[in-house]
């Protein structure tokens, strides 16, 4: 459990006084910017797209989600933004495929955008098409060495795939970058069974 505070435009006075509920309640507290505050300053501001996006979806807006898309279309710049608009209105929707090809195209278009991967991959996941994902999350640690999380699902994806002794190679290397993740030791300890590699029970792999 905990407490979530939705803020358009956040003012310190009001988390403050947020802080001070969940402290009573004994609850963390989740600041969330809802993104239309950034937009009205800086409409072109991408990420804050990504961030009403993804408020939107949470709260299943759709209606609104599909507004925010048309209003996208054709904008100079931001088709990625529509793209990823339209793919999170489809995966409420219950249609992956059409999500798919939304976040593929937009890919195409942008192969360097992280974020694009990371939703893609994540729907390829939903779906059970592992496999299919795996190009994609190779492309992600190539533009982004440094994501845990894009490591993480590689070595997933290798896994799933049977190709155990790779994947436990990324689960490695996903635990130099976040060493305490539990999900990433747990697997790389599975794996270290199946593949009578080495790796200690308590997590450590000697990159910390």
């Amino acid at each position: 459990k905990r407490i979530i505070y939705l803020a358009q435009n956040p003012d310190p006075e009001l988390i403050a006084q947020a802080q001070q509920a969940a402290d009573y309640l004994e609850l963390p507290l989740e600041v969330r910017t809802t993104g239309y505050g950034l937009l009205e300053e800086r409409p072109d501001y991408r990420p804050a797209w990504r961030g009403l996006a993804e408020n939107l979806g949470q709260r299943g807006r759709i209606q609104e989600l599909k507004q925010r898309a048309r209003e996208l279309q054709g904008q100079t710049g931001l088709q990625s933004e529509a793209a990823f608009l339209r793919a999170k209105v489809a995966r409420l929707e219950g249609r992956p495929h059409d999500a798919r090809q939304e976040l593929e195209v937009a890919c195409q278009a942008d192969p360097g955008d992280t974020t694009l991967l990371d939703e893609l991959c994540r729907i390829l996941f939903e779906s059970g098409e592992t496999a299919a994902a795996e190009p994609h999350l190779r492309h992600w640690v190539a533009c982004e060495p440094e994501s845990p999380s894009a490591w993480h699902n590689l070595g997933a994806a290798l896994a799933a795939g049977g190709h155990s002794s790779e994947a436990l190679e990324c689960f490695k290397e996903s635990l130099r970058i976040r060493p305490d993740h539990q999900a990433t030791i747990q697997q790389a300890q599975a794996l270290s069974q199946i593949t009578g590699q080495p790796f200690p029970k308590n997590g450590s792999n000697g990159h910390h």
